[in-house]
């Protein structure tokens, strides 16, 4: 619509929305324009968190209770869990695949590989890794767990999406009864680790007064997420989070550090095999930046987890290495995110009393407004808008480049775990590369539609890839 009519289109009674950078900043820049409760009634289903709240006071107040959470330094700190959990877990995961099957027929997987369904072994993968680093568990998807959260979630974002855009419909309490149920387990899910950390938190502050030693697991469990969020504190109010507040928060952190991250993950996947010299290329480069390590007995990644850790650890691959060594790899997930966002919706605002004028046009106090974030990116802003190039984000015009992604929005409600979220994707996406080649398993895959249920997800809720392990990682 963008490129028919222009950087501000109207697209229903009072809601319009912007392509134009200077509204865009007018917008996003402060919190002139609120966020409007009626545009996110599908999300706040229980109690308003810190991405739906209208008020800059409770957004301020949300955000300096957990922004040390979110930190450079506590994300730092959450590496390793992240190394374990996601990439290591995914390397064995796909490699025992493998492995089962060359034994199978080594013919036949020579040929075709072993079919993966990538997109849900990249939402196992950031699901069990944001479990653990919130919870303290992990859920174990990629160990074999029946766990129902991916149900839940899908439940969640399918009944968010319709709300969203029928709010009446939210009225009908008969109807959706099997995603509310769904729904409601989620958010009873976040209630119970809230109780069992802080129960958790408590005993060990009775053994810690009693001279009783902790050890290094249990002193690990008050370092992830919740139990820091129990224990925030707002420096002005002096004031903590509730249980309500706490249990929102923690939902939007664990579909933040999972479905929007393992859908950036799938549709990278999918650029690269659009773009096979691209991928060829960043491959080459993945390989010469971390090769294997002198060691004589240098483990395989079918071999248990701890021992594929310990591998990667030892080929030195960090999310400080690689942004050292290989600048491509962030470079390439902007590109991603440019093309294609995961989340793609409009970020509704509400022009404030007095109305505005935005991209030349009176807008009434009370419109909603709000960017398209797609349009956005494949508008007038950027050379060839419509070229996958992820050498635009390199170079004398990187920075500027990537001042202009809106993937993580701007302004003081920009994406709080946006640090978390890059080194989730670039430690994943190296490592998947590193150990296995990957191609898709079939060209449908490619252009089938991508359905928006608050993030992006393929419409046959698949992406099938055929995967081999790399030779150098293969027992002799």
């Amino acid at each position: 619509m963008h490129r028919q009519y222009g950087p501000i289109v109207r697209i229903g009674h009072e809601a319009v929305t912007v392509t134009d950078r200077t509204s865009i900043r007018e917008i996003y820049q402060n919190y002139t324009f609120i966020k409007a409760s009626k545009w996110y009634r599908g999300i706040d289903q229980f109690a308003q968190g810190m991405f739906t709240t209208p008020h800059a006071s409770v957004h301020k107040q949300r955000h300096r209770q957990m922004e040390p959470t979110f930190s450079r330094r506590s994300i730092h700190e959450m590496e390793g869990l992240i190394l374990e959990f996601g990439s290591a877990s995914l390397a064995t995961t796909l490699a025992r695949q493998c492995t089962a099957e060359a034994a199978v027929s080594a013919d036949a997987y020579g040929k075709a590989g072993v079919e993966v369904d990538m997109y849900t072994v990249l939402s196992h993968g950031t699901l069990d890794a944001i479990t653990r680093l919130a919870f303290g568990r992990s859920v174990g998807l990629l160990g074999g767990s029946k766990h129902p959260i991916t149900r839940w979630f899908l439940s969640f974002g399918i009944m968010a999406a319709i709300i969203c855009a029928l709010p009446f419909l939210n009225t009908y309490k008969w109807g959706f009864r099997r995603m509310r149920k769904d729904t409601q387990d989620l958010y009873n899910y976040t209630h119970e680790r809230i109780n069992e950390k802080r129960a958790f938190l408590d005993q060990l502050a009775a053994d810690r007064a009693t001279g009783i030693e902790i050890d290094e697991a249990r002193q690990a469990g008050e370092k992830d997420i919740l139990a820091n969020l129990l224990r925030a504190v707002d420096p002005l109010s002096n004031e903590k989070l509730t249980d309500p507040q706490l249990a929102i928060e923690s939902m939007a952190i664990l579909f933040a550090g999972s479905e929007t991250v393992s859908t950036t993950l799938t549709l990278s996947l999918m650029h690269l095999f659009r773009h096979p010299d691209l991928y060829r290329d960043l491959q080459a480069a993945i390989i010469s930046a971390f090769p294997l390590p002198d060691l004589v007995d240098a483990p395989a990644p079918a071999d248990p987890l701890p021992l594929t850790l310990q591998l990667i650890q030892n080929m030195g691959i960090t999310y400080a290495a690689i942004r050292e060594r290989l600048p491509i790899v962030e470079a390439f997930l902007n590109e991603t995110m440019r093309m294609s966002p995961s989340v793609a919706a409009v970020l509704m605002r509400e022009v404030p009393v007095g109305g505005r004028v935005l991209g030349g046009h009176y807008l009434p106090a009370g419109t909603g407004v709000g960017m398209s974030v797609t349009a956005y990116h494949h508008g007038i802003e950027w050379e060839d808008p419509h070229l996958f190039k992820p050498e635009r984000f390199l170079g004398p015009d990187g920075e500027k480049n990537v001042a202009k992604l809106l993937a993580f929005s701007l302004g003081p409600r920009m994406c709080i775990g946006k640090q978390l979220a890059y080194l989730e994707m670039s430690v994943m996406l190296v490592v998947l590369l590193r150990f296995f080649r990957v191609e898709t398993a079939s060209m449908a895959d490619l252009t089938q539609t991508w359905v928006e249920f608050i993030a992006l997800r393929p419409e046959t809720l698949t992406f099938n890839c055929r995967t081999w392990l790399r030779p150098e990682f293969v027992a002799a």
